[in-house]
């Protein structure tokens, strides 16, 4: 079978790996927007050559509209990347009024996909490369030492030379291969395959065993959930638990991988209890599962001798989660670590260094973001690994080596709503992305060797929907098969001429868009390289508020209608949910506190000033009714000082005093949506389950609401009404959970 062929560019100190997707500055990543890649790649294959503006739009945003202005900030984002190269000057060169021009030394290189390898060193760079000429050549470089033009002339010259390259090379090489070995934490995963090895979407937890031969999925359908076995090699699963009325929250490989750990919430507690989680030990070929521990909320780590195991155990009567550590042989336990369930420890679970001196956690932090931490297993001391970027992070895993651990996070400098898989240095160090381009992580496993990680990747299939509001389920589709996946909510909102402005992925970085009702027009608003999303419209038409995480966090953004004028308004953090007024007068949004640590509602002037806070205790979500008079949200139904999921009500707000009007009994998923009024008197949110979602209306005055949409075997992920109630817009689809292996290539 002839091999598939792969293409490099290289230019200057710089990499371009066309197949992956990715720019390497010597043995460094630079981080590039899919846009700005793709602007880039064009360039490159017209190398010194005039490429029109038309040319770029029409090559990079296929059947997309989008302005100039879109163009020209991705050129200003790869001039921000490139820099300039060693003759001091810009590689793209601005041609004025017709477009632009990349100045460089450009050699492509095209050679099948076994043959090309790159090694990447700070000093030293061995390449084995066919390159594309009538000729074809292997050229062996050492850094900057050779100028392989030169040699062109002169082959003797050239073949002393060239064997005088090797035994530097080799000696270098060598000298930093054995005398100081390259720590995995800077080298594992600079490279990296993706394979898919499952496509029946509905994978919740996946796990590899230690020796990389098997994997662990639990499944997840109609409700059920049930617990699979199978060969990396092999698509075919067995069954090692059978569907059933269940929710498996987590999973662990016994060392030897003949066993498996799942933590199950089986029983429905009564009214006002918590549920608790217990641990159970099952052999991969199958059979009873021996319940081995109670009141477990996580997976477990087990440590390296296998004698001891740790896990999270939250106490929401007590308020506080900890980290607790359990003796196989004799059930003893000890607490590890506490913290107030302010600073909760994350129960997607824990990781034991290979030296079993330490845990790796994750919890939140002071600023509402989270931090992975490391905790001594002899003192219970936590060193903060990385702060202040992480949005969400989880999943930890320590590499072979003990010198850094990955992380599944979505980072305040993304550009997309969606977690991709990090590596964090120990016990310090700047945290390095290695699933560039692969998105929507939602779990991960290391093998023992830590040359690959098995992981659930999540993608949505979706469509844009409008009609009349009188009759949702008979809207249109107006938009299919949308690339979006997002952790948080894009947002989407009427303008009063009826146009629709919503927040997408569509060009691989999350910004505002705008388009007609029938999905014609469309047309790009943002194109900063950070996450826009959920724009609201002033009541005159005039400007557009949008959450933006351009700042390093969530903060209110305002823009005139047309895309122009793009400043920052407040500087409030956590923002979310921004919600106008119907006098136009101010703006409502929910804002992390740091002192209570919950987001609370809070307003600001649309004419500018500083928030004021309106409530007092955690308000997700916020909408202001039309009238102005209430707010309706999500909040808890007492004053705990750490409320959980399971305390939140739909409620409403007085809109002047933030005071409790009215909460309704209804029953909430885990996941909310957002709010949205149709009217004064009646306002619309959804709920999903494994079966698909269904949209209701909820009237002011009335405990009960009713159906408008039920959308069976899809989720509704946003909704919108348009000011005079006629129309109604809407997105639903399907989350397609994929199980992957990522291995790192040498």
């Amino acid at each position: 079978m002839k091999a598939a062929m792969r293409v490099i560019y290289s230019f200057d100190s710089f990499t371009v790996d066309v197949d992956e997707g990715r720019l390497w500055l010597g043995d460094q990543p630079v981080s590039l927007t899919p846009k700005a890649f793709d602007t880039l790649l064009v360039l490159l294959e017209n190398n010194g050559n005039l490429v029109n503006k038309d040319t770029l739009l029409d090559e990079v945003w296929k059947d997309t509209f989008v302005e100039e202005s879109t163009l020209a900030q991705n050129i200003s984002t790869l001039r921000k990347a490139l820099g300039t190269g060693l003759d001091g000057r810009q590689f793209i060169e601005t041609i004025p009024r017709r477009g632009y021009r990349f100045n460089g030394d450009v050699r492509k290189i095209v050679g099948e996909d076994e043959v090309v390898v790159v090694r990447r060193s700070v000093r030293t760079s061995i390449s084995t490369e066919r390159v594309e000429s009538p000729e074809a050549s292997i050229d062996i470089r050492a850094g900057d030492l050779v100028d392989y033009r030169f040699f062109q002339s002169n082959a003797v010259k050239f073949a002393v030379f060239l064997l005088l390259a090797i035994f530097v090379v080799v000696g270098v090489y060598a000298a930093f291969r054995y005398a100081r070995p390259t720590k995995m934490s800077a080298s594992a995963f600079s490279n990296i395959s993706v394979k898919k090895l499952t496509s029946d979407g509905d994978i919740a937890i996946v796990r590899v065993t230690p020796d990389g031969k098997f994997i662990a999925m639990v499944e997840r359908r109609n409700g059920l959930y049930s617990l699979l076995l199978r060969q990396v090699d092999n698509s075919t699963s067995i069954e090692v638990l059978p569907a059933a009325e269940r929710r498996i929250a987590g999973l662990a490989f016994a060392p030897d991988g003949k066993d498996i750990f799942y933590t199950s919430y089986e029983e429905k507690p009564a009214p006002g209890q918590p549920q608790v989680g217990k641990l159970f030990r099952v052999s991969t070929l199958g059979g009873p599962a021996k319940l081995i521990a109670s009141d477990v909320d996580s997976s477990i780590a087990i440590s390296p001798d296998g004698h001891n195991f740790a896990f999270v155990r939250n106490y929401p009567a007590d308020g506080h989660s900890s980290v607790i550590i359990r003796s196989f042989g004799d059930e003893t336990e000890r607490e590890l670590a506490s913290e107030s369930l302010r600073y909760a420890f994350s129960t997607t679970g824990l990781s034991w260094s290979p030296d079993g001196k330490s845990i790796a956690a994750v919890r939140q932090m002071d600023d509402g973001r989270m931090a992975a931490v490391s905790i001594g297993v002899d003192d219970g001391k936590q060193t903060v690994l990385t702060s202040g970027i992480w949005q969400w992070i989880g999943f930890p895993a320590w590499l072979a080596d003990g010198s850094g651990i990955l992380v599944a996070a979505y980072s305040n400098a993304s550009h997309t709503q969606t977690d991709e898989i990090w590596e964090v240095p120990f016990p310090e160090g700047e945290p390095r992305r290695i699933s560039d381009g692969t998105n929507g992580i939602m779990g991960l496993s290391l093998t023992s060797d830590s040359k690959s990680v098995v992981a659930v990747r999540s993608q949505l299939v979706s469509g844009f929907w409008a009609g009349n509001a009188d009759d949702p389920a008979k809207a249109v589709r107006i938009k299919s098969n949308l690339p979006d996946h997002n952790f948080g909510f894009p947002g989407a909102f009427w303008t009063r001429d009826g146009r629709v402005v919503f927040g997408s992925s569509l060009n691989g970085n999350a910004d505002i868009w705008v388009m007609d009702a029938d999905g014609t027009h469309l047309k790009q608003l943002t194109s900063d390289p950070s996450v826009d999303s959920q724009p609201v419209i002033s009541s005159d038409g005039a400007y557009i508020f949008f959450v933006s995480n351009r700042s390093g966090n969530r903060s209110l953004w305002r823009m005139r209608s047309d895309g122009s004028e793009q400043v920052q308004f407040a500087d409030d953090a956590g923002v979310s949910s921004p919600s106008i007024s119907s006098n136009g007068a101010e703006i409502f949004f929910s804002a992390f506190d740091t002192k209570s640590r919950l987001p609370l509602l809070r307003k600001i002037p649309l004419a500018g000033g500083q928030s004021a806070q309106i409530s007092s205790s955690a308000t997700l979500l916020p909408a202001v009714s039309p009238d102005g008079k209430y707010i309706a949200c999500y909040s808890p139904s007492s004053k705990a000082a750490s409320p959980t999921a399971a305390d939140l009500r739909l409620t409403l707000l007085a809109a002047d005093t933030g005071q409790v009007w009215k909460q309704f009994t209804t029953n909430l998923p885990e996941k909310l949506s957002p709010i949205i009024w149709i009217d004064n008197e009646n306002f619309a949110y959804s709920t999903s389950t494994s079966e698909g979602s269904r949209l209701w209306k909820q009237p002011v005055g009335k405990d009960e609401a009713a159906v408008m949409l039920d959308s069976q075997g899809e989720n509704i992920l946003r909704f919108a009404w348009s000011p005079d109630g006629s129309k109604v817009f809407y997105e639903k689809g399907t989350a397609i959970n994929d199980v992957v292996l990522i291995s790192s290539v040498e």
